[in-house]
């Protein structure tokens, strides 16, 4: 009980943040994905089938806030918690530097997929936001890791 109810509590703590705080924390035009920094740091240490779990959830409390695209953020962030749970997997240990590799993994799948699904109507544009969120959302995946091992808690 306990593995299931602690993801979906953040899930859901997250998924408020990125309605009310994301908007507001842009920087240059690149917002960050908060919701994608949690499917990454919740995934990494568990198999691809919670990972896929936790990519669900999270994609459909993403379509669900944003009400659009709602398949394509579903699908987009299941592939996203496979694929920082692959990378969790394939590292040694859980340094700032792995996390900030699971987050590229993630975002970079995630972000792809939802092209590939959710087809942006500005392109260039589009692309040019995917970078800024990138690199948010790796600087913020360290920041949140650190705070979390700083305070001894669990990711």
């Amino acid at each position: 009980m306990k593995a299931v109810a602690y993801p979906a509590l953040w899930l859901l703590i997250v998924a408020a943040a990125q309605v009310a705080i994301a908007p507001k924390m842009g920087i240059f035009g690149a917002r960050p994905d908060l919701l994608l920094v949690a499917v990454t740091l919740l995934s990494m240490n568990r198999t691809s089938d919670a990972a896929a779990a936790i990519g669900f959830f999270a994609g459909l409390l993403h379509g669900g806030v944003a009400n659009t695209k709602m398949a394509a953020f579903i699908v987009s962030r299941i592939l996203g918690g496979v694929a920082a749970s692959v990378v969790g997997r394939t590292t040694m240990a859980a340094t700032p530097l792995t996390v900030m590799a699971s987050s590229l993994a993630t975002t970079g799948v995630a972000s792809v997929t939802y092209l590939l699904l959710g087809v942006p109507k500005d392109l260039l544009g589009w692309m040019l936001a995917t970078l800024g969120t990138l690199v948010y959302n790796a600087a913020l995946v360290v920041g949140v890791f650190w705070l979390f091992r700083k305070g001894r808690g669990r990711v």
